[in-house]
C-alpha cells in the first residue's frame, strides 16, 4: 500500500507520467489529503480537475504502470463533474471497468487506456457516492486479458471538488458584482447596454472526456 507522502509525490508528478501535454500546461491548485486539484487551458476554456492515485494495485505480480482517477469540470460552461479512470496499459478491447463504493457499482466503458461512466446520468450518483464513501475499488481487464483491481482513497474528495467548484463559480460572481456596480453607477437601462457578457461556447456534454483522454 502506497503511503500518503508517496501519493502526494505522484500527484505532483502526474503530468509528467500521464501526459506530456499536461506536463507543459497543468497548474496545481492545491492538495486535499489524497486528492490534488489542477487546471489547464484548453481550446474551449479552462478545465479544472481533481486527481488521485491508487493505494493498492492487484495482482502485485503485474506491471500496472501509472494509474489515475480523475474528476474534471469546465468552469463557466455548465458541464457537471465527469469521472475518468486512466490506466498505465490498454484495456482489453470492448471490456468494461467497474467502480464500486460500499454496495454501489457503476459500469465504465473503455477506450485505449481510459474509461468513463457508461451511463452519463449515473455520473452525479457516482460523485455523490465518492463524497460519502471511504474507499473506491475499480476492477478492469488489461489488453492481455489479466483481471486487475485498484483501491483509491476518497479522503479529501469533497474538499477537492468544492475547490474547483469555487473556481467555476468565481467568474459568475464577479460578473454579477460588475453588473450591480453598473446599475448603481449608470442606472438599469445603461447598465444593461453596458453589461452584455458573451454566452459560453457550445460544448458537447462529454468534451472534457475527449480532452483528458487525448492527454492520457
Amino acid at each position: 500500500m502506497r503511503g500518503l507522502i508517496a501519493t502526494v509525490s505522484s500527484l505532483v508528478l502526474v503530468a509528467a507520467f500521464a501526459a506530456p501535454a499536461l506536463a507543459q500546461q497543468a497548474t496545481k491548485i492545491g492538495q486535499h489529503n489524497a486528492w490534488g486539484t489542477y487546471s489547464y487551458q484548453a481550446a474551449g476554456g479552462k478545465v479544472c480537475y481533481v486527481l488521485t492515485v491508487p493505494t493498492d494495485k492487484q495482482p502485485p505480480t503485474l506491471d500496472h504502470g501509472d494509474m489515475f482517477f480523475f474528476v474534471s469540470q469546465r468552469p463557466g460552461q455548465q458541464i457537471s463533474y465527469e469521472p475518468q479512470f486512466i490506466a498505465g496499459y490498454n484495456f482489453q478491447e470492448g471490456s468494461k471497468a467497474t467502480v464500486t463504493i460500499d454496495k454501489k457499482s457503476f459500469s465504465m466503458f473503455t477506450r485505449g487506456k481510459s474509461a468513463w461512466v457508461e451511463n452519463a446520468a449515473e455520473e452525479p450518483v457516482l460523485i455523490a457516492a465518492m463524497k460519502t464513501g471511504t474507499d473506491m475499488k475499480v476492477q478492469a481487464k488489461s489488453g492481455r486479458g489479466n483481471p486487475t483491481s485498484y483501491v483509491f482513497s476518497l479522503k479529501g474528495i469533497s474538499a477537492a471538488l468544492a475547490s474547483i467548484a469555487y473556481i467555476a463559480f468565481l467568474p459568475t460572481m464577479l460578473g454579477n458584482l460588475f453588473y450591480l456596480f453598473g446599475v448603481t453607477a449608470l442606472g438599469p437601462a445603461r447598465a444593461a447596454a453596458w453589461w452584455r457578457p458573451l454566452p459560453p461556447p457550445a460544448v458537447p456534454r462529454r468534451t472534457a472526456r475527449t480532452d483528458l483522454a487525448a492527454r492520457a
